[in-house]
């Protein structure tokens, strides 16, 4: 989990359970060679992350939350008493002498396909300007299976960085026809991107200009056009583009009013 740092805000959206736990121990990793202080929200795991963690963290480094402990009381999510909760956290932690905290995990099942999920997304714009500036890193784990699709794309959109760990779907097919040429076939979303993640990574790694035709795409939802931001602006950094072909008219306009509408690195055809 190299490249989260202080004030990132991330989401992991994860269809296997042993895929978010190796993720989690991984990101956590970084944090006890570091000596952060660590806060692992434990929802519906079978206990090895945090005794994993428990044996290799110091005394007073590590705090483990349950998921209903930390987002529901009395089988109620408020999201203000989860948001104190936090900060109460973070200054605990400061209060033993960390000045760098990592926090990763994410509400249990009872709230992401409840009914109430929809109150999701806010919560986690405002936990993103809860740990802005604070020195904290957070990763926040979302079962793709088993939270509500609407509500999924809010969190999405909620976080500034996005992290994939899915398998590929047989709803999208993604011929490579060169190292930077993708031509993906059938229905983009979040649920589907296991299919290009893959493939996408693979081309923004060969150096190149990467190109995207999406002639043969019935749909592509918020999911799929943030990752195509996303690439675009690694591909910027090196003074590369991606260029998206057989894009929908209405793509511009709709980008536009999600904040991407001139995002560097990012052409549509």
């Amino acid at each position: 989990m190299s490249g989260l740092g202080p004030g990132d805000h991330a989401c992991l959206v994860f269809d296997i359970p042993a895929r978010r736990d190796a993720l989690v121990l991984s990101f956590f990793e970084e944090g006890l060679l570091r000596g952060d202080g660590l806060v692992y929200v434990d929802s519906g795991t079978d206990g090895r992350v945090a005794a994993d963690l428990s044996r290799r963290a110091t005394d007073g480094q590590l705090i483990v939350i349950r998921g209903e402990d930390a987002y529901l009381q009395a089988g109620g999510f408020e999201p203000d008493r989860v948001l104190t909760m936090w900060g109460e956290t973070i200054r605990t932690l400061r209060a033993a002498g960390f000045s760098s905290i990592r926090s990763a995990g994410g509400p249990p099942l009872a709230l992401t396909c409840n009914g109430h999920s929809h109150e999701l997304p806010d919560y986690e714009r405002r936990a993103g300007e809860l740990i802005a500036g604070r020195s904290v890193t957070a990763m926040c784990a979302y079962d793709m299976r088993k939270t509500d699709a609407t509500a999924l794309l809010g969190i999405v959109d909620a976080h500034p960085i996005v992290i994939y760990a899915v398998r590929p779907d047989g709803r999208l097919r993604v011929e490579q026809e060169s190292p930077t040429r993708l031509h993906p076939r059938g229905w983009i979303d979040v649920t589907t991107l296991g299919s290009l993640v893959g493939p996408l990574s693979d081309a923004l790694a060969s150096g190149g200009n990467v190109e995207i035709d999406l002639r043969d795409v019935d749909f592509v939802d918020l999911g799929g056009w943030r990752l195509f931001v996303e690439a675009a602006g690694l591909l910027a950094e090196q003074s590369l583009d991606l260029t998206v072909r057989s894009a929908p008219e209405w793509a511009v306009s709709v980008l536009g009013m999600l904040g991407y509408g001139e995002e560097e690195g990012l052409i549509l055809q």
